[in-house]
């Protein structure tokens, strides 16, 4: 299988050469114009997030800031390369398909230990897979919705039986549902898995002193340790812009994601520093509880009594905001503005229309409906976060002026996705990290029994177009169903997406063999520090 090629920029890889911000070439950058060095063993590798995952299992986590995380030490059957084909990783080959589409068989990869000792082998995967298909609390359930059963047929190969053809499947396996858990931990510890995962991967976990703080060490299992250089790598989250960068520039910490539009330029200044954005397969969106009175992922569902509820409102509200001048003012330009799930940076990618901003037609259809004014819509948006905070206050100006009070309540990230979920919110301000595959992007909202679907979304239409556009092997008549699908879900706004990230991350001189493609992930599988600089 293969993702078809985008024209948008996919990936950086710093080896000795990182495109630079704006669109700089690939040259090796230092401050002296000298090669930076060769890779070095050892060191602690510290990568600055935003925000805090919400676990650490991958088959209960729905917050994008563990796809930065979990890679590194849970390893999938499948990957993307830097143009994001899928490629293989823990199985041998790319699954042999059936004539008819409906079985998959995975050769897996010999000789491989997880990060506890035991075997990686066909009964492990069986273990994983059937836990992502049949838990009740599994994020992953609506990804592998149509795989059937699955088969050992011998110690390194597995059988999936499907009900009917999957497109999106080798997909799918290349993210999270491909992780693969040790089934000795997984057995020990059940639910708590993520309390201490072991999987395969480069680094082994450590621990989780707070939640902000998460510690891993190069694994002495792992197949392909002579490439790993790091001794230790620390994820720290720091929810602060202007701190990352200024920790950044110290030498506190060598990555920094996420970096603040407003700090760019200083950075790019900075010798010590590189700069690069890209854009990415993800979205910023607002989540509008419309159904969701007892929790996701539970249908069926009962219309809530929040205002936004009702359609015609949802529309209005639309009608109040302006994407590009929240662009301007908020990010400096660096997003993208949008209404399709579907990025510039994906092959699947469509241009549809979007509400433009009308605050008289939004004025006119809140009179219409009856509604007393102002309506009141309390917001949710990540706590300590400076540009999560001027979004929210320039959201709660524009919808001020059609009619709206929009209150803002500001959550720690993990907080506000568990009342998300419970249904606890009117409006939520979230991210999406994105997808290679377009269902994954729309599915994972739109699907009524997806733990994400926070709305409670649950319309015959669309459910149709995914099983559809799931169950399509022609790429040609796939894109066409989900460009269906883009203008379907924009007409219910049950989710109002305002733009497609640019990824903009900053990174230290010295550092070197890290991975950072359009899907999100940073991988520091080959991540060293220099020497000589």
């Amino acid at each position: 299988m293969k993702v078809r090629k985008s024209a948008a920029v996919t990936a950086v890889v710093l080896t000795l050469a990182l495109a630079g911000c704006g669109g700089g070439t690939n040259q090796a950058p230092t401050s002296s114009g000298a090669s930076p060095g060769v890779p070095k063993v050892g060191g602690n590798l510290v990568v600055a997030l935003p925000g805090a995952p919400d676990t650490l299992d991958p088959a209960f986590t729905g917050s994008r800031y563990s796809t930065y995380v979990l890679p590194n030490f849970c390893e999938r059957l499948y990957d993307v390369d830097d143009q994001l084909n899928v490629i293989p990783q823990l199985a041998a080959t790319l699954p042999t398909i059936s004539t008819d589409g409906k079985t998959y068989t995975i050769k897996l990869r010999e000789g491989i230990k997880f990060n506890d000792g035991t075997d990686f082998n066909a009964d492990a995967v069986k273990a994983n897979l059937d836990r992502y298909r049949t838990h009740p609390r599994s994020a992953e359930a609506p990804n592998l919705i149509n795989v059937r059963a699955t088969t050992i047929i011998d110690p390194n190969t597995i059988q999936l039986d499907l009900s009917e053809p999957t497109a999106p499947l080798t997909s799918v396996l290349a993210n999270r549902s491909g992780m693969m858990a040790s089934a000795q931990q997984l057995v020990k510890l059940g639910d708590k898995f993520g309390d201490n995962p072991v999987c395969v991967g480069p680094f082994s976990f450590v621990s989780r002193p707070s939640a902000d703080t998460i510690n891993l060490k190069k694994s002495e299992y792992y197949y392909d340790k002579d490439k790993v250089k790091l001794d230790t790598a620390t994820f720290q989250v720091i929810t602060q812009p202007t701190v990352r960068a200024t920790n950044l520039r110290s030498g506190d910490i060598q990555v920094a994601v996420d970096i603040a539009p407003t700090d760019v330029d200083s950075l790019k200044t900075d010798p010590n520093i590189i700069m690069n954005d890209m854009v990415s397969l993800g979205y910023q969106l607002i989540t509008i509880n419309v159904a969701n009175s007892g929790g996701s992922g539970k249908p069926p569902y009962s219309p809530v009594r929040s205002g936004l509820a009702n359609a015609d409102l949802r529309k209005a509200f639309e009608l109040s905001l302006d994407r590009e001048a929240i662009n301007k003012v908020v990010y400096g330009g660096y997003k993208i503005p949008s209404c399709s799930p579907l990025s510039p940076a994906s092959p699947w990618h469509t241009d549809i229309e979007c509400s433009k901003h009308d605050v008289e037609q939004a004025k006119q259809i809140v009179a219409a409906s009856g509604v007393p004014t102002p309506i009141p819509v309390v917001l949710t948006i990540r706590a300590a976060d400076d540009q999560q905070s001027k979004l929210g206050a320039v959201i709660q100006g524009m919808a001020k002026e059609s009619g709206f009070d929009v209150s803002i309540k500001a959550t720690e990230s993990a907080a506000g996705g568990d009342a998300a979920e419970a249904g606890d919110f009117d409006a939520y301000m979230s991210s999406w990290s994105g997808r290679i595959d377009p269902d994954q992007n729309i599915s994972m909202f739109w699907s009524p029994t997806s733990l994400l679907n926070f709305s409670g979304a649950d319309y015959a239409d669309i459910n149709d177009l995914m099983a559809e556009a799931r169950s399509t092997i022609d790429d040609t008549k796939r894109k066409d169903l989900y460009a269906q699908l883009a203008e379907k879900m924009n007409a219910y706004r049950n989710y109002v997406i305002l733009f497609h990230d640019t990824l903009l991350m900053g990174v230290r001189k010295d550092v070197t063999g890290l991975q950072y493609f359009s899907d999100g992930v940073i991988r520091l599988k080959t991540a060293a520090f220099t020497s000589g600089t």
